[in-house]
């Protein structure tokens, strides 16, 4: 392929848009078939009209890049969206993980290979860019026909540089000393880009970006018999925002904590980032920038200003999954 030609091809694809860049949106969210763009002030700046249901959206205003990724009971597809038209571009056209089996799975019988190819495909989920927009980050799942349950929808986080088009998946996500790959999700790029916060079904581990190491922090949360915590959102470089459930399959949070990672000392939430803990009392979940703090309750969200710690704005719940433009 002429080296000019594929660079104006890669450029066509992974390129930067603009359009939204200048705006600076302060939260974009996802709306059915249509991504909207909000500002500080919780009014619309923009709305998107697209061709598929999104189920998680992603921004860099870095770069201007604009991920959606659609519908699905463990994941969907992943699609660079262009801003400006609302086209789609597909990623990741090949399986990174869960490939194809061929006649070198000889255990499988040929029958039984046609079917799972058939039936069984890769999805992936929770799409989060790094600080620089170029890298996205996501869990990669296996979906397939019936009751699947999260040990056989389990996989390990991934890495794909918009740049190029190349994606890796992040070995030390995969625990092999376990009985096969963890349930990755919920990736946070620490805001060096030097580490990825992560969790799957037993706790919370911090990866390094190449996927080298990962270490289990899950031991450094201060939990009360039969609680589980999870990581939520950097808070800085050193510190970390989790959740603690209860037993209870299916509760919400019983609390929500900052974790210093060099100290390994816990405290309220509330005491960190200035704002009132009735918030945090009825969160189901928490975002976190470097100047806004989002709180998701059953039925609303709540945007903060993290220096002033004042309200901002509310949207209803039901508008759809929010991310917050970091």
């Amino acid at each position: 392929m002429n080296c000019a030609w594929r660079t104006a091809l890669v450029l066509t694809v992974f390129g930067v848009a603009t359009g939204i860049h200048a705006q600076k949106p302060a939260v974009v969210l996802a709306e059915g078939k249509a991504v909207v763009f909000a500002g500080a002030d919780g009014k619309v700046t923009r709305r998107i009209p697209l061709s598929v249901e999104v189920d998680a959206v992603v921004f860099s205003r870095e770069t201007g890049r604009l991920v959606i990724q659609t519908k699905g009971e463990w994941g969907g597809r992943l699609y660079l969206v262009d801003p400006k038209t609302g086209v789609l571009r597909g990623l990741l056209p090949y399986p990174i993980y869960f490939k194809n089996l061929t006649a070198k799975d000889k255990e499988v019988p040929e029958s039984e290979r046609e079917r799972i190819n058939r039936e069984e495909h890769e999805v992936y989920a929770d799409p989060e860019f790094d600080p620089t927009g170029n890298l996205l980050v996501f869990a990669v799942h296996d979906s397939g026909p019936g009751a699947w349950d999260l040990v056989l929808a389990s996989g390990p986080l991934a890495v794909l540089d918009l740049r190029t088009g190349q994606a890796r998946v992040l070995e030390s996500t995969l625990l092999k000393s376990e009985q096969g790959p963890a349930f990755a999700n919920n990736p946070q790029w620490s805001a060096d880009g030097t580490r990825i916060l992560w969790n799957h079904e037993a706790g919370s581990e911090l990866a390094d970006a190449a996927g080298r190491a990962t270490t289990d922090i899950s031991g450094w949360f201060e939990l009360r018999e039969s609680e589980m915590g999870f990581g939520v959102a950097w808070i800085d470089h050193g510190s970390i925002l989790y959740a603690v459930y209860p037993e209870a399959a299916g509760a919400p949070p019983a609390r929500f904590s900052v974790l210093d990672l060099a100290t390994r000392h816990s405290r309220p939430a509330a005491e960190s980032l200035g704002i009132k803990p009735d918030a945090f009392n009825i969160a189901k979940d928490v975002q976190v920038s470097d100047t806004m703090i989002l709180i998701r309750e059953f039925d609303n969200v709540s945007v903060y200003d993290r220096n002033s710690h004042r309200l901002l704005f509310s949207l209803p719940h039901g508008k759809g999954p929010v991310s917050l433009v970091r």
